[in-house]
């Protein structure tokens, strides 16, 4: 079946992880006393995965049904991930949880380099 046609368990299986990267890496962060930046890294690096690699694996490791069904794993987090992390960012940076000026325009926060 396609993304679209999953049983609920599978929107939460793969999409779960994402999001609660995000809540756990934060809250592991926070109770070790990291400061706000360094919290957002943590949580974004522990989120954010190359979907590329698990794309490019699929075909190898699945044929026929079994890849079609194997390739919805990978788009799906993406999804979730571009979503869930991008959401993430802009509410870190709002909050003034970033090292960007959470009152400058976003054009010049996406371009703009603010690490020290």
């Amino acid at each position: 079946p396609c993304v679209g046609e999953q049983d609920w368990t599978f929107f939460v299986g793969v999409g779960g992880p994402c999001v609660g990267g995000l809540i756990i890496a934060n809250v592991v962060a926070r109770f070790l006393r990291l400061k706000s930046p360094e919290t957002v890294t943590i949580a974004v690096e522990c989120c954010y995965q190359n979907m590329g690699i698990a794309l490019s694996a699929v075909p190898v490791m699945f044929k026929g049904e079994e890849a079609a069904q194997a390739i919805a794993v990978p788009l799906f987090y993406g999804l979730v991930e571009v979503i869930a992390v991008g959401l993430y960012c802009v509410v870190s940076w709002k909050l003034g949880w970033t090292k960007a000026p959470h009152d400058d325009p976003l054009c010049k926060v996406l371009t703009t380099v603010y690490a020290v």
